[in-house]
Protein backbone atom coordinates (compact mmCIF):
# COMPACT_ATOMS: atom_id res chain seq x y z
CA UNK A 1 0.00 0.00 0.00
CA UNK A 2 1.32 3.23 -0.88
CA UNK A 3 1.41 5.80 1.94
CA UNK A 4 -0.14 9.13 1.56
CA UNK A 5 2.11 11.90 2.96
CA UNK A 6 -0.46 14.28 3.86
CA UNK A 7 -2.15 11.92 5.87
CA UNK A 8 0.76 10.65 7.43
CA UNK A 9 1.77 14.25 8.10
CA UNK A 10 -1.58 15.00 9.00
CA UNK A 11 -1.20 12.03 12.14
CA UNK A 12 1.90 13.43 13.01
CA UNK A 13 0.94 17.01 14.06
CA UNK A 14 -2.22 15.53 15.68
CA UNK A 15 0.72 12.91 17.84
CA UNK A 16 2.45 16.33 18.24
CA UNK A 17 0.18 17.76 20.09
CA UNK A 18 -0.94 14.78 22.07
CA UNK A 19 2.43 14.10 23.19
CA UNK A 20 3.00 17.57 24.32
CA UNK A 21 -0.56 17.25 26.63
CA UNK A 22 0.75 14.27 28.11
CA UNK A 23 -1.41 11.74 26.26
CA UNK A 24 0.85 8.36 27.21
CA UNK A 25 3.76 6.42 25.83
CA UNK A 26 1.98 4.75 23.15
CA UNK A 27 1.60 8.00 21.59
CA UNK A 28 5.07 9.20 21.78
CA UNK A 29 5.99 5.68 20.23
CA UNK A 30 3.58 5.85 16.97
CA UNK A 31 5.20 9.60 16.97
CA UNK A 32 8.63 8.00 16.53
CA UNK A 33 7.53 5.41 14.07
CA UNK A 34 5.77 8.31 12.15
CA UNK A 35 9.13 10.38 12.02
CA UNK A 36 11.11 7.35 10.78
CA UNK A 37 8.95 7.48 7.76
CA UNK A 38 8.41 10.81 7.33
CA UNK A 39 11.75 12.10 6.85
CA UNK A 40 12.32 15.28 5.17
CA UNK A 41 8.67 15.49 4.88
CA UNK A 42 8.33 16.63 8.97
CA UNK A 43 9.52 20.19 7.68
CA UNK A 44 6.93 21.33 5.75
CA UNK A 45 4.63 20.46 8.45
CA UNK A 46 4.25 23.71 10.19
CA UNK A 47 1.07 24.97 8.96
CA UNK A 48 -0.98 21.56 9.98
CA UNK A 49 0.62 21.45 13.10
CA UNK A 50 -0.89 25.20 13.78
CA UNK A 51 -4.17 24.13 12.15
CA UNK A 52 -4.26 21.09 14.33
CA UNK A 53 -3.62 22.69 17.17
CA UNK A 54 -6.00 25.89 16.25
CA UNK A 55 -8.58 22.99 15.47
CA UNK A 56 -8.17 21.05 18.91
CA UNK A 57 -8.59 24.71 20.76
CA UNK A 58 -12.06 25.61 19.31
CA UNK A 59 -12.84 21.72 19.92
CA UNK A 60 -12.51 22.34 23.26
CA UNK A 61 -13.88 25.60 23.25
CA UNK A 62 -16.81 23.99 21.63
CA UNK A 63 -17.04 21.39 24.25
CA UNK A 64 -16.67 24.19 27.00
CA UNK A 65 -19.60 26.22 25.69
CA UNK A 66 -22.06 23.23 26.01
CA UNK A 67 -20.87 21.86 28.77
CA UNK A 68 -21.02 25.00 31.04
CA UNK A 69 -22.74 27.93 29.22
CA UNK A 70 -25.40 26.67 26.53
CA UNK A 71 -24.63 29.64 24.20
CA UNK A 72 -25.62 28.41 21.27
CA UNK A 73 -24.69 31.68 19.31
CA UNK A 74 -20.90 31.10 20.25
CA UNK A 75 -20.92 27.52 19.57
CA UNK A 76 -22.10 27.92 15.95
CA UNK A 77 -19.20 30.72 15.26
CA UNK A 78 -17.36 28.25 16.67
CA UNK A 79 -18.29 25.48 14.37
CA UNK A 80 -17.88 27.90 11.46
CA UNK A 81 -14.12 28.54 12.23
CA UNK A 82 -13.79 24.90 12.84
CA UNK A 83 -14.86 24.21 9.29
CA UNK A 84 -13.22 26.96 8.12
CA UNK A 85 -9.63 25.43 9.48
CA UNK A 86 -10.58 22.13 8.43
CA UNK A 87 -10.99 22.99 4.75
CA UNK A 88 -7.32 24.92 5.30
CA UNK A 89 -6.26 21.64 6.82
CA UNK A 90 -7.37 19.49 3.64
CA UNK A 91 -5.24 21.85 1.36
CA UNK A 92 -1.96 21.37 3.31
CA UNK A 93 -2.51 17.97 3.34
CA UNK A 94 -3.55 17.88 -0.30
CA UNK A 95 0.05 20.41 -1.22
CA UNK A 96 1.54 17.34 0.58
CA UNK A 97 -0.25 14.66 -1.41
CA UNK A 98 0.49 16.21 -4.52
CA UNK A 99 4.39 17.09 -3.40
CA UNK A 100 5.09 13.57 -2.39
CA UNK A 101 2.52 11.42 -3.96
CA UNK A 102 -1.18 9.79 -2.62
CA UNK A 103 -4.57 10.83 -3.10
CA UNK A 104 -6.22 14.26 -2.55
CA UNK A 105 -8.81 14.29 0.01
CA UNK A 106 -11.93 16.12 -1.24
CA UNK A 107 -14.15 18.13 1.38
CA UNK A 108 -17.39 19.44 0.03
CA UNK A 109 -20.00 20.62 2.85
Amino acid sequence: MKTNYGELADRYTILQIKASRGHGEEVVEELKDIEKELGDIKRFSNILYNLNLLMWNIENLITDHIENKPDLESVGALYIALRTLNESRSREKNKLAEMYGGYQELKAY
